[in-house]
C-alpha cells in the first residue's frame, strides 16, 4: 500500500462510522448500493424481526440478493457474531441468502472460517470484508469500486456532515493506490460469483442459457442439440408471434397448476418455441433445461430438489457441493414460505418425453408439478403428438396444450424468400415437405454446403436420406444412423415379401413391438388411427425404404459373384405393382450414389433400368446423364 493512502484511510473510515449501523438508510443500505452497482445485480437489506423475509416483497420473486450486514468498529467479537448466526439459524425459512460481515478492524482467518463454515451449513453465503493493517482494506476497495454512489449515500445519510465532504477525495486516494487495480479485479470476481446469492446465480444461469441459445455449437455442448433461436448465423426464421406470446404468458405471469405441454410432429420447431419464448420473457425466471434422455429412474423422482440443484449449478458451469445443496434447499423453503408471487420464479423445461418412452412420465409429471407449485413454479414439456396420446390420460395435473405445426405456405415463401430462393421453382410435393421446420434447415445446409446444384434439384427422397445420414447428430433420434437405417430396411424387406405373396392389404402397417423407440421418435413411422397397437411407414418414407432394400439386395448379390442387375428385375417385379415405382427406383439411385462405398455396378445397375428415366421428371434424366457420365469415368 502506497504512504499517501493511510490518511485517506483513516479519514474513510471516520465518515463511516457516522452512519447508521443498520437499515436502508445507514451501513447496510450503503452496502446494498455498492453491491448493487458492482455486481449489476439487485441487493436488498432483509427484513429484520421474527417475520424476517416474508414481507412479500416483489423484489424477492424478482431474484434480489436479500443480505444482512454488520459493520464492527473496533474488535469483532466473535460472541455476538455467533449470535447472530444462531438467529439466522434459527429463521430458516428467511429472506438472507448472504451474511455481510464487515469491520474497520481485521478479522482473524481462523475465525473468518468458521463463519463462513457455520453459515454455509445453514445454506447462507458469507462474505467477509475487514480492515487489515498494512495493505488495502477490502473494505475500502469495495467503495471505491462505486465511489460516486457511495459519495452521494453517505452526504445523504450521514449524522455528521460537516465531517464527511472530502469522502470523494478519500475515495479517489484508495482508487489511485498500487494495489487498487489487482484488488478490485479479484474482489469483483469474489462477489459476482454466483455462490454469493440468489440475484447473482439467477444471472449466471441466464448468462449462461442465452450464450447457448446464441451459439449452436455452444447449445449442442450444453444441450445435445443445436438449439439456438438466436443465433444470429442460423436459418431466417418465422417468429411465430402468438405462440411465442403463450410461452411468454406461462413463464412469467403469475404460476398456477398447470403444465405447459408443447405438442407437435419430429421437427416442427418445439424446442425452438420454448428457448424464445422464456429468452423474451420479462422478467426472465431461473431456468433448468433438461432433454429426456438426462432422467432416469429412481434418482430423477426420489429427489426432486437434489434432482434440480444439480441441473442449476452444472448449466453454469458449477459444481454440486454439499454447501451448495444446502443453499438452493434454503431458497426452496423461502420461496415455499413466501406463496404466490406475481411472477414465475423457477422454470423446469423437459424436452423430448417421446425419446424415453419407457420413463414413468405420468408420475414424474405429477410429483414435479406439485413440488413446483409449491415455491412458484413451473413445468414446460414437449413432446410429439404420438406420444401425447400414449399418456394423455394418466396425468393427473391440468395441462396447458401448445400445438406447434409445420410453417404454413406463407411463412415458408418468407423464409425462402429471405435466402433468396424461388419457391415456385420447387415440385409441389417438395415445397410441402419443407414446410417443416427441420427438413427445411437440411435442405439449406445441403444448398450452402453446394451438395446440390440448384433448389430445384430437391427431392423428398433426398431431404428424408439426410435426414437419415443426420440421425447420429440427433439426440431426438432412435439409436444410430446406421441401426436406424437397419430398421428401415427390414421394414421393407418385409413388404416386399408381402408383395411377393400378392398381399397388398395393410401392406405399409406393423405390429408395434420391439421398434417402439423408432416409432415414437421418427418422421418415417406415424401411429394408425384408432390402433394403439399399429403402426404404419410414412407414404413419403416409403421409396427411401425400399430403395435402401434394393441397394442392400444389388451389393448382396455383387458379393456372392453374381449379376446385380438380373436380381435386380427379379426384385423390382412385385415393386413394379405400386404406383410409387418410380419413386422407388430413383430413391435407390439416389442411395447408391450417396452412400459411401457402394460398388460402382450396383450403381450402374440401378442407372441401366431405363423406365425410370420414362416415368420421372426431367430432374431424375439430368441426374441420370450425369451420373452415368460419373460412371464412364470411372471405368
Amino acid at each position: 500500500m502506497d504512504a499517501r493512502t493511510e490518511s485517506h484511510l483513516a479519514a474513510l473510515k471516520t465518515a463511516l462510522q457516522t452512519l447508521k449501523d443498520s437499515g436502508t438508510d445507514g451501513f447496510e443500505g450503503l452496502l446494498a448500493t455498492v453491491l448493487s452497482e458492482v455486481c449489476g445485480q439487485p441487493f436488498r437489506v432483509a427484513s429484520s424481526g421474527s417475520q424476517r423475509g416474508r414481507d412479500g416483497d416483489s423484489a424477492f420473486d424478482e431474484g434480489a440478493t436479500y443480505f444482512e450486514a454488520k459493520l464492527y468498529e473496533d474488535a469483532v467479537p466473535q460472541a455476538a457474531v455467533s449470535g447472530k448466526i444462531v438467529d439466522l439459524a434459527n429463521d430458516d425459512k428467511g429472506q438472507v441468502d448472504t451474511w455481510i460481515l464487515c469491520a474497520t478492524s481485521p478479522v482473524n482467518s481462523q475465525h473468518a472460517d468458521k463463519y463462513r463454515g457455520s453459515l454455509a451449513a445453514i445454506g447462507i453465503g458469507c462474505l467477509i470484508l475487514d480492515w487489515p493493517p498494512g495493505t488495502l482494506p477490502p473494505l475500502a476497495v469495495l467503495l471505491a469500486m462505486a465511489a460516486p454512489r457511495v459519495e452521494r449515500f453517505v452526504l445523504d445519510h450521514s449524522q455528521d456532515p460537516s465531517t464527511v465532504t472530502g469522502i470523494r477525495d478519500d475515495l479517489d486516494a484508495v482508487a489511485a493506490d498500487s494495489q487498487f487495480a489487482d484488488m478490485s479485479t479479484n474482489l469483483r470476481s469474489m462477489v459476482r460469483d454466483g455462490a454469493v446469492g440468489l440475484g447473482l446465480a439467477k444471472a449466471a444461469n441466464q448468462a449462461a442459457l442465452v450464450k447457448a441459445f446464441s451459439d449452436r455449437r455452444e447449445a449442442r455442448r450444453l444441450f445435445g442439440q443445436p438449439l439456438a433461436p438466436m443465433d444470429k448465423s442460423g436459418l431466417a426464421w418465422a417468429e411465430r408471434p402468438a405462440l411465442v406470446q403463450r410461452i411468454q404468458t406461462a413463464i412469467s405471469g403469475p404460476p398456477d397448476n398447470r403444465v405447459v405441454l408443447v405438442l407437435g410432429d419430429e421437427g416442427t420447431g418445439k424446442s425452438w418455441l420454448v428457448a424464445k419464448g422464456w429468452s423474451a420473457s420479462q422478467p426472465t425466471p431461473l431456468l433448468a433445461a433438461f432433454m429426456a434422455s438426462d432422467l432416469s429412474m429412481p434418482e430423477a423422482i426420489n429427489n426432486l430438489e437434489e434432482f434440480l440443484v444439480s441441473k442449476l449449478v452444472s448449466q453454469t458451469g458449477g459444481i454440486v457441493t454439499d454447501a451448495i445443496r444446502k443453499r438452493w434447499k434454503r431458497r426452496f423453503d423461502g420461496w415455499r414460505a413466501n406463496p404466490a408471487p406475481k411472477h414465475v420464479r423457477l422454470v423446469v423445461w423437459v424436452d423430448g418425453l417421446n425419446q424415453a418412452i419407457s420413463f414413468p412420465w405420468a408420475r414424474w409429471i405429477d410429483a414435479m408439478a406439485g413440488f413446483l407449485e409449491e415455491i412458484g413454479g413451473r413445468l414446460i414439456v414437449t413432446t410429439n403428438n404420438w406420444h401425447h396420446s400414449q399418456i394423455r390420460w394418466t396425468v393427473t395435473t391440468p395441462l396447458e396444450r401448445v400445438i406447434v405445426a409445420d410453417w404454413s405456405e406463407a411463412e415458408l415463401k418468407g423464409i425462402l424468400e429471405a435466402r433468396g430462393i424461388r419457391s415456385d421453382v420447387l415440385a409441389a410435393e417438395v415445397f410441402g415437405f419443407l414446410r417443416n421446420p427441420r427438413i427445411l434447415g437440411i435442405a439449406v445446409e445441403l444448398l450452402d454446403a453446394r451438395e446440390i446444384e440448384r433448389v430445384d434439384e430437391l427431392t423428398v427422397g433426398r431431404l428424408l436420406f439426410e435426414h437419415l445420414r443426420r440421425h447420429d447428430a440427433d439426440p431426438t433420434s432412435a439409436g444410430s444412423a446406421l441401426d436406424f437405417a437397419k430398421t428401415l430396411k427390414s421394414h421393407a424387406e418385409e413388404m416386399l415379401e408381402r408383395l411377393k405373396s400378392q398381399n397388398h392389404d395393410d401392406l405399409t402397417i406393423f405390429d408395434l413391438g420391439k421398434e417402439l423407440n423408432a416409432v415414437s421418435r421418427s418422421r418415417f413411422f406415424e401411429p394408425v388411427e384408432g390402433e394403439s397397437d399399429l403402426y404404419a411407414v410414412r407414404k413419403e418414407g416409403l421409396p427411401l425404404a425400399l430403395g435402401l432394400a434394393l441397394t442392400s439386395v444389388l451389393r448382396k448379390e455383387l458379393r456372392a459373384n453374381r449379376d446385380p442387375e438380373a436380381k435386380l428385375a427379379e426384385v423390382m417385379e412385385p415393386i413394379s405393382a405400386l404406383s410409387e415405382t418410380s419413386d422407388v427406383v430413383f430413391a435407390a439411385l439416389q442411395i447408391s450414389f450417396l452412400q459411401e462405398g457402394c460398388p460402382i455396378e450396383v450403381q450402374a445397375a440401378l442407372a441401366n433400368i431405363s423406365s425410370a428415366c420414362r416415368m420421372y421428371p426431367m430432374i431424375f434424366i439430368r441426374r441420370s446423364r450425369r451420373w452415368r457420365s460419373d460412371l464412364q469415368s470411372h471405368s
